[in-house]
C-alpha cells in the first residue's frame, strides 16, 4: 500500500465517533493545511518569477521622491553576525541614493565590524557609527541611533532583516503621490535557512481593528522623524512588543489618510526569528501595548490572548452601564420550525440583558407559523408586525426598525442560531465605538463549516464571503478567519449597528429587494467614515436560503441581474480594490489567494 493509498481513510468519508473521530479530524485538518501551505508556497515562487523579480531588474523612473531621505536604523543587541551583515549590506545595496545608515553598537562590536571584509563602508559619509554601552537594550540602541540621524523618514531594520533593493525608491514614489503621508508600510516575507523565500504577509490598507491583534504594520515600517521623536522612540519596557507598541503610538497621532500601505515585498526576514518574534509580541508585552494604546484613547476594554490563535489578541470593549436596549428584527414568513429554534437559542443563550424582539411577518399562511405568531404576541418584549406584499428584505427590515425603541440595532435572519452566548455584547461592544458603523458575526453552516468570514468586494461578482467552508479550527491566511478585523462588509444575516447611524443614510435601499442591500450599506457607512468589522467571538448557525429559497426562477434571475446592475453602477470604484483585501490576492476565491497574473 502507497502512502496515498494509506491517507485515504483520513481523507474521505465520514469519520468515526469518540476519540477515535477527534483523530481522524485532526489529522485531515493538518492534512488539508499541509497541501494547503505547499500550495501557497509554490505559488508565491511561481509570483516572484512572474512579477518580483522583473520589478527588481526594472529601471526606477528618475525624479521620483529623489528628494526624500530616509536613516535606517540598524541596532546590534544580540543574534547572528552574519544575519547583522546582510541587513547593513541591504542598505548599501538601494537604488534610492538618498539614505543615511545609522549602527548602534557598543564600542567592541563596531570595532569588529571594521576588521569585517564584508563590510567595506570606509569613506561612505552616509554611514553613521554610533557607540552605545555594552547590554543596552534595543529599544535603548535604536533610540540612540534616532537621535542622530536627519532624514525625513526612519525605519528600524532588525538585525535578521533585510531591505529589498527598491525599499527606498517604493517608498520614495509613495511620498511623492501623497506629500502628507507620515507613515509608509509595505508588504513582507520571510527567508529560510537556505536563502529560500516563502510566507509572504500581503498586507490590506490601513486596518486599526487589525492592529490592536498584533503588528501588522511594522517591518517594514517608515516613520516620519519628527513623530518617532515627539512620542519618544521606542520604550524599553514595552520588551517583545516594543514594534507594536511603537507603531500603536505613532497611529495615535496622525490622521488615517496619512497612513500609507505600499503593496510591495520590500522586507526579508529570518524565517525562525520571526516566528518567534510574533508568539513573544502575542504575550504579556502585547497584552501591555495594545491595553495602554486603548486607555491613551480612552476606550474602555481588555486584552488576553486569541483563543484560536496563541500569537495573536483578542480586545474585549466594556458596555457601559446599563448597557443601550438593542432591538432585534426578525423577518419571516411561514418558517415556524426555524424561527421557534431561532427564537428559543435567542432567549436561552444570549447573555446581553436588554434587547427586544420585533418581527416582521411577511404574510404567513401556515397554520402552525400563525399560532406561533400569536404566541409571541403576549410576551413582553416581543412586537409582532405584519407586513404583507411581495419580499422585500431592505423594506421589512427598515419597517422593523421604524418600531424600534432601542438605540442599537441587530438584523437577524430567522434560520439562524445562536452558539455564543456573549454574541451580542461582542456585537454591540464594538457597535459603540467611535468610528464603527456596521459590525458582523461568524456564522456556521450546520456541518461546522464556515458560512460567513467577511465578505471581500469583486468587480465581477460584487461580493463573497471569506474563507468559505474552511473547517472549523482552520486559522485562514494571517489567522484572519480567527481574529477581528475590518473588513469592508458584512451579511446581514446578523449584523449589529447603531441606530443613529442606521437612520443617518437612510436604512437599507429598498431597490435591493434581496440581494447586496447588506454590502450597500456597509458601504454608505464607509462613505460617511464609519468602517466595519467583523468578530469571531459572535457565533451563530446559519441555515442559509432555508426560509426564502434560492435565486433559481426566470423572475428571481432577473431581479438578481437588476441589482447586480445597480450595484456594479453605484460602487464600480469600490469594487475594483478592496481595501480590507489585498492587491494581491484574488477576490474571487477570498482566501487570500493569490490571484494569477
Amino acid at each position: 500500500m502507497n502512502e496515498r493509498e494509506a491517507l485515504r481513510p483520513m481523507r474521505d468519508g465520514p469519520a468515526p465517533e469518540g476519540v477515535g473521530g477527534r483523530l481522524v479530524r485532526g489529522l485531515r485538518r493538518l492534512l488539508r493545511r499541509l497541501r494547503r501551505r505547499r500550495r501557497q508556497r509554490a505559488a508565491y515562487r511561481r509570483w516572484i518569477a512572474a512579477r518580483d523579480r522583473g520589478v527588481e531588474e526594472a529601471v526606477e523612473p528618475e525624479g521620483r521622491g529623489a528628494d526624500t531621505t530616509f536613516s535606517v536604523l540598524v541596532p546590534w543587541t544580540e543574534g547572528r553576525w552574519e544575519d547583522w551583515i546582510r541587513s547593513l549590506t541591504s542598505v548599501r545595496r538601494q537604488r534610492h541614493p538618498h539614505w543615511e545608515l545609522c549602527i548602534a553598537a557598543d564600542a567592541r562590536t563596531l570595532e569588529r565590524l571594521g576588521r569585517d571584509r564584508r563590510w567595506p563602508a570606509d569613506g561612505d559619509g552616509r554611514c553613521r557609527l554610533i557607540t552605545v554601552p555594552h547590554g543596552s537594550d534595543p529599544a535603548a540602541a535604536a533610540n540612540s541611533a534616532l537621535e542622530t540621524c536627519s532624514g525625513r523618514f526612519v525605519i528600524h531594520l532588525p538585525a535578521t532583516g533585510r531591505l529589498a533593493p527598491r525599499a527606498l525608491s517604493s517608498f520614495a514614489a509613495a511620498v511623492r503621490e501623497r506629500p502628507d503621508v507620515r507613515m509608509l508600510y509595505a508588504d513582507e516575507d520571510r527567508i529560510d535557512w537556505r536563502g529560500r523565500r516563502r510566507d509572504p504577509s500581503f498586507k490590506c490598507e490601513f486596518n486599526h481593528t487589525l492592529l490592536l491583534t498584533h503588528d501588522c504594520l511594522s517591518h517594514p515600517l517608515a516613520c516620519a522623524r519628527d513623530l518617532a521623536v515627539a512620542i519618544g522612540g521606542w520604550r524599553a519596557e514595552t520588551g517583545a512588543a516594543m514594534h507594536h507598541d511603537f507603531a500603536l503610538r505613532c497611529v495615535e497621532q496622525v490622521e488615517r489618510r496619512q497612513i500609507v500601505h505600499v503593496p510591495e515585498v520590500l522586507h526579508h526576514r529570518r524565517a525562525d526569528f520571526a516566528t518567534m518574534a510574533e508568539a513573544a509580541a502575542a504575550g504579556p508585552a502585547g497584552r501591555a501595548a495594545v491595553a495602554g494604546h486603548l486607555a491613551r484613547l480612552g476606550i474602555a476594554g481588555s486584552v488576553e490572548s486569541a483563543p484560536e490563535a496563541g500569537d495573536r489578541l483578542r480586545v474585549r470593549f466594556v458596555l457601559p452601564s446599563p448597557p443601550p436596549l438593542v432591538s432585534i428584527a426578525i423577518c419571516t414568513r411561514d418558517n415556524a420550525p426555524m424561527l421557534g429554534r431561532c427564537l428559543a437559542t435567542l432567549r436561552d443563550r444570549t447573555s446581553y440583558p436588554a434587547y427586544e424582539i420585533i418581527i416582521v411577518d411577511n404574510g404567513s399562511r401556515d397554520a402552525a407559523t400563525l399560532d406561533l405568531l400569536a404566541s409571541l404576541m403576549r410576551p413582553p418584549g416581543v412586537v409582532v408586525v405584519r407586513a404583507d406584499g411581495p419580499f422585500n428584505f431592505s423594506r421589512l427590515n427598515n419597517m422593523a426598525v421604524a418600531r424600534a425603541r432601542g438605540d442599537v440595532v441587530c438584523l437577524l435572519n430567522d434560520d439562524t442560531e445562536v452558539l455564543t452566548p456573549g454574541w451580542l455584547d461582542e456585537m454591540v461592544g464594538f457597535a459603540l465605538m467611535e468610528g464603527i458603523g456596521a459590525v458582523g458575526a461568524r456564522l456556521w453552516y450546520p456541518d461546522a463549516t464556515l458560512q460567513h468570514g467577511g465578505v471581500v468586494l469583486d468587480p465581477e461578482v460584487v461580493a463573497t464571503h471569506a474563507f468559505a467552508r474552511y473547517p472549523r479550527g482552520d486559522t485562514g491566511y494571517a489567522r484572519w478567519a480567527v481574529i477581528q478585523r475590518e473588513v469592508s462588509a458584512v451579511t446581514a444575516a446578523c449584523l449589529v449597528v447603531r441606530r443613529d447611524r442606521y437612520d443617518a443614510i437612510g436604512g437599507l435601499d429598498e431597490r435591493f429587494a434581496v440581494a447586496f442591500n447588506d454590502v450597500d450599506l456597509c458601504l454608505r457607512l464607509r462613505e460617511r467614515g464609519w468602517r466595519t468589522v467583523w468578530t469571531p467571538y459572535a457565533e451563530l448557525i446559519h441555515h442559509e436560503s432555508v426560509s426564502r429559497g434560492r435565486d433559481d426562477r426566470p423572475e428571481k434571475r432577473e431581479r438578481f441581474e437588476r441589482e447586480l446592475a445597480l450595484m456594479r453602477d453605484r460602487w464600480s470604484g469600490r469594487l475594483a480594490a478592496d481595501p480590507c483585501y489585498g492587491p494581491h490576492f484574488s477576490s474571487r476565491w477570498a482566501d487570500c489567494s493569490l490571484a494569477p497574473r
